[in-house]
């Protein structure tokens, strides 16, 4: 249902459920793609220590999912909060939800590359850039 019109003529319209609903849904595939990084590499004679080795070596991609996890969780509920007190949408705020959803998007791919390189400068740059530029 449309409300009134912004400044220029264009349409408000009342209520954020589809909004939130799209929302939610980016949220729950881009955590769902964090996990996807997540592999134990192959472990040789199953042995204790070969799979403390084979832990070992997933250990920086693990980390990099958990930070990345508890940060999008992070988002999705102050987008939660935000959108308890937003009574009707506009092009400006979809198009800015639109931005936020893109750069979570992102989040899945420069934790893998983070989490395949956890020491090096680039890999730690890209992936604080892509937090920032989703705050």
């Amino acid at each position: 249902m449309t409300n009134a019109a912004d400044p220029r003529g264009r349409p408000r319209v009342e209520g954020t459920g589809r909004l939130e609903a799209f929302s939610d849904g980016v949220f729950a595939i881009v955590v769902t793609l964090l996990v996807l990084e997540l592999r134990l590499p192959e472990v040789e004679g199953h042995s204790n220590e070969a799979f403390l080795a084979a832990f070992g070596a997933v250990a920086p991609k693990f980390i990099s999912f958990a930070v990345s996890f508890a940060i999008v969780a992070i988002y999705w509920v102050n987008h939660h909060h935000f959108f308890s007190r937003v009574t009707h949408t506009d092009w400006k705020l979809l198009w800015a939800n639109n931005l936020l959803l893109f750069f979570l998007a992102v989040t899945p791919f420069s934790t893998a590359v983070l989490g395949d390189h956890p020491t090096d400068a680039i890999p730690i740059a890209f992936y604080g850039l892509n937090l920032a530029l989703a705050g």
